[in-house]
């Protein structure tokens, strides 16, 4: 009787924690924050390095679906005498700021990706009945499942066999610990999610990369003044125009080629400016702002 007390506690706790390790974490849908840094060898013993922000802010219907805006931010570079693996770090400058690069939404535990110009969708993530053995992208296999306590919920972890430097973990309701973009294959490189925040509060971080890499450092940009900018109408058949609360020193506009066709700056900016862009050939450019803070850069297309 006794043992069959002991067996009914000990599968009940088993069970318990199953279900709380099966709960499904959905992907965030706005206020998500993923700080990344990319590392590549530039000549023997000498790194180059790229930090990045990938953020979710407001919605968009595109094809009838509701997508989360994913926008995107290149941090200016710093110098670092030692960097992580004992050699100096070569900065990469020219950073800019809230960039649109496309769109994602989440159905039935599968998170696909819209490339901002693209019609197509791609699938980022499918967290469907993952088992050991299964494979990411055709190719790369898990090799191991446990849990994770973060934010107060369990989630699944799924530990993929793959050429990268450390180990690469997919999350749910995170991604991959390499970034928000997986990174399967490194040689001499190194790409890596240093943390996660929801609603500025920072909860998940990778642990070795905080050592070198302050994970405070991710709240310093504010995505509140992505909706203090509009510029519009957009697309345009000519002149274009911009409005904000906020001073701006200068605006260039750029194509894809990454050539300015339109630069000037302010010395006595109002609330409403206007561009003529009636001579310019039809296609897609780059509007950036900058108000001595940060770069605002936003895709227009002239049609």
């Amino acid at each position: 009787m006794k043992k069959t007390i002991f067996l009914t506690i000990v599968v009940t706790i088993i069970n318990i924690r199953v279900s709380q390790c099966q709960q499904y974490v959905a992907f965030p849908v706005d206020s998500a924050k993923w700080r990344e840094y990319h590392t590549q060898m530039s000549t023997p013993g000498s790194y180059t390095w790229q930090e990045i922000d990938y953020f979710l802010n407001g919605d968009s219907v595109l094809n009838s679906l509701v997508y989360h805006k994913l926008y995107q931010s290149r941090i200016n570079g710093e110098y670092y005498s030692v960097g992580p693996y004992g050699v100096p770090y070569n900065a990469i400058y020219g950073g800019f700021y809230n960039v649109l690069i496309g769109y994602i939404r989440e159905i039935s535990k599968t998170i696909y990706f819209l490339e901002d110009g693209q019609i197509t969708e791609t699938i980022l993530y499918d967290f469907n009945n993952l088992s050991i053995g299964d494979s990411v992208y055709g190719q790369y296999p898990i090799v191991n499942i446990d849990s994770i306590f973060i934010d107060n919920v369990y989630r699944k972890r799924y530990l993929i066999s793959a050429y990268t430097m450390d180990s690469l973990f997919l999350i749910e309701g995170i991604g991959y610990s390499s970034g928000l973009f997986p990174s399967f294959n490194e040689f001499e490189n190194s790409d890596d999610l240093i943390c996660f925040s929801k609603n500025n509060q920072i909860i998940w971080m990778n642990l070795y990369a905080q050592s070198q890499y302050p994970c405070e450092t991710i709240l310093k940009i504010s995505n509140n003044n992505l909706n203090k900018y509009k510029i519009y109408p957009n697309p345009s058949q000519g002149k274009i125009y911009l409005n904000t609360n906020f001073n701006i020193k200068s605006i260039e506009i750029t194509n894809i080629l990454g050539i300015a066709i339109y630069n000037n700056t302010i010395n006595n900016f109002q609330n409403t400016y206007e561009i003529d862009l009636t001579t310019i050939p039809k296609g897609i450019y780059f509007v950036k702002l900058d108000n001595g803070v940060q770069i605002h850069t936003e895709k227009i297309i002239k049609n």
